[in-house]
């Protein structure tokens, strides 16, 4: 289980999991879409940043994602959770687990090939 308590507000992590295996893993602080493709292909993406720039970078996680990765994203309201989920299920991700609570944290699933 990934620890995210002590996330800081607008960060992107993505982390290769070496053979799948538990962390620790390379974690790599993303901040910009160029800087994910250039690191790219990545296990688990996390970002805890707004939902209108969660939205906007769905197309470029899918692309950094590995086949079945997953993606974690926070940062964003109860009634905006449908919207960024929506973002990114029409981009293959099935949505696994969105919490509980007036800052949803949720978690999908990225396409397999």
């Amino acid at each position: 289980m990934l620890d995210c308590r002590g996330a800081v507000a607008g960060l992107t992590l993505a982390t290769t999991l070496p053979n799948r295996s538990p962390l620790p893993a390379r974690l790599t602080e993303i901040s910009k879409p160029p800087l994910l493709a250039a690191r790219a292909p990545f296990d688990l993406i996390i970002a805890n940043i707004l939902a209108g720039p969660l939205i906007e970078l769905a197309p470029a996680f899918a692309r950094a994602l590995l086949s079945g990765g997953n993606v974690i994203l926070a940062g964003l309201l109860d009634s905006q959770a449908k919207a960024v989920s929506r973002a990114y299920e029409v981009l293959g991700f099935k949505l696994t687990d969105n919490g509980t609570g007036e800052w949803p944290v949720l978690v999908l699933k990225g396409p397999t090939e």
